[in-house]
């Protein structure tokens, strides 16, 4: 009997765009969904070369050469509140980022499409947050690590950074107390998770506060 694959939301969302880049009828061809035509053609199929490309990816070399030791606490999903462990910045921003094809294209949704605010889980090392915030929205962005969270700030500094707001701590804990007026006043709020940040319960309790555009 052949055993099915079920994927996560995340995962599906994943394989619906790499399908796009690979596809025949990756200029719109075809494609009769009005939305999904403008989306392919607008954003998936926008080549030109943003200042924020280079300023971000700068970046990225800059951390990924960085040897530097920090310690990190890890509250993702399923962590069980393990001891804090030494990592090397290059390895955060190796293993931890998403990829710059990714994250430049989170970038042209988010300048395309111009939500009035982002709401971001899982900051890591402040990367694709700085790729949102350079599409000129307010971000709000939540990072577990007190160790990487002080790190991410300090790239937001380096790259000029001043429409993000930075909030450390327990997922658990933020989300049930998010009560920032960019939530709830703002119907065109968006957000975006990094994979395995979220446990089925807090996906659900944000998807509950912020139910436009709810994706994982």
């Amino acid at each position: 009997m052949e055993k099915k694959v079920k994927y996560s939301p995340a995962r599906l969302a994943l394989k619906y765009l790499e399908y796009f880049f690979r596809a025949q009828n990756g200029k719109g061809h075809g494609v009769h969904s009005p939305f999904v035509f403008d989306f392919i053609v607008n954003v998936l199929n926008d080549d030109r070369d943003y200042y924020a490309y280079t300023d971000v990816e700068y970046l990225r070399a800059q951390l990924l050469q960085d040897r530097s030791l920090i310690e990190v606490e890890d509250l993702g999903a399923g962590s069980g509140g393990a001891e804090p462990v030494k990592r090397k910045i290059s390895g955060i921003a190796r293993h931890m980022a998403k990829p710059a094809r990714y994250a430049r294209l989170l970038f042209r949704m988010v300048n395309y499409y111009a939500p009035r605010s982002v709401l971001e889980l899982g900051a890591s090392l402040g990367l694709t947050t700085a790729y949102l915030a350079y599409a000129g929205v307010p971000v709000i962005t939540m990072e577990g690590s007190r160790a990487i969270a002080a790190r991410a700030l300090q790239n937001f500094d380096r790259l000029n950074l001043t429409n993000i707001r930075l909030l450390e701590g327990n997922f658990d804990t933020l989300l049930p107390r998010l009560r920032h007026p960019v939530v709830h006043e703002h119907p065109m709020l968006s957000f975006e998770v990094h994979a395995g940040a979220l446990g089925t319960h807090l996906r659900d309790e944000l998807c509950r506060r912020v139910p436009i555009g709810c994706h994982s």
